[in-house]
């Protein structure tokens, strides 16, 4: 019989260019985020999505240039390995380059420049700068984003809101939906799979995804408060 808690916070079943697979587990209680967990959150193909990204890269990264932004800590690496395949070394800003010297120390092959280390001539025309999301959003204004906007880079955001929200498409050219988390369907097959006596959902639409846990699985599930706001009786 199986026992005990399986707690995922962020976790994606897919598995991505530069990281493995969740797998599931036997437990008693599942303790599980709820980032896409409406029925309609459905990502497309990542393959495809991944495909489509390669080929906006080949064509901008030579084509006046191409900027990415993407989180910088998964996402970002995944963007650079995709460049890799077009065989694009890309120029990366300060945050990604720290996140992905981290990735290189355990033997996750990247290549890329430090955004800084370029030269002047180079910093006016990379071919391609990955860089955070929020250095794209026009919220935090980044001078090297606004500079190789201005002489015609294209904007290209890769977030898996890019397939369910228009804000994640506003100020950029492009949207590519990939995501760290798992989408409805990969969650709903998770939980299944991990056979639990009781689920608990946690960050985002917790009360939809606990509502279709019981209604399609027909396990128990409840939705916890926000973070904060959780106590010993919010597992009772």
């Amino acid at each position: 019989e199986c026992s005990g808690i399986l707690y995922t916070g962020d976790y994606n079943p897919y598995g991505t260019v530069t990281a493995g697979i969740a797998k599931p587990q036997d437990c008693d209680t599942l303790i599980i985020e709820s980032t896409y967990g409406k029925p309609d959150q459905t990502l497309p193909d990542r393959n495809e999505v991944l495909r489509d990204l390669q080929a906006w890269i080949e064509v901008t990264s030579s084509n006046g240039g191409g900027i990415v932004g993407a989180y910088s800590l998964g996402k970002a690496q995944e963007v650079i390995a995709t460049a890799n395949n077009a065989g694009v070394v890309p120029a990366v800003s300060e945050i990604v380059a720290s996140v992905s010297d981290i990735y290189k120390k355990y033997d996750v092959a990247l290549e890329y420049v430090p955004y800084a280390e370029l030269n002047e001539n180079e910093k006016e025309n990379p071919g391609l700068l990955v860089t955070s999301t929020t250095a794209t959003s026009g919220r935090r204004p980044d001078p090297a984003v606004q500079n190789l906007r201005s002489k015609g880079a294209k904007v290209a955001r890769v977030s898996g809101w890019c397939a369910f929200a228009d804000w994640a498409l506003r100020g950029v050219d492009a949207g590519f939906p990939i995501s760290d988390h798992s989408d409805f369907g990969g969650t709903m097959k998770f939980i299944e799979e991990c056979n639990p006596k009781q689920v608990y959902t946690v960050h985002g639409s917790t009360k939809e995804l606990a509502k279709q846990v019981e209604k399609q699985l027909g396990i128990k599930a409840k939705p916890l408060p926000k973070y904060g706001e959780v106590s010993i009786e919010s597992f009772t």
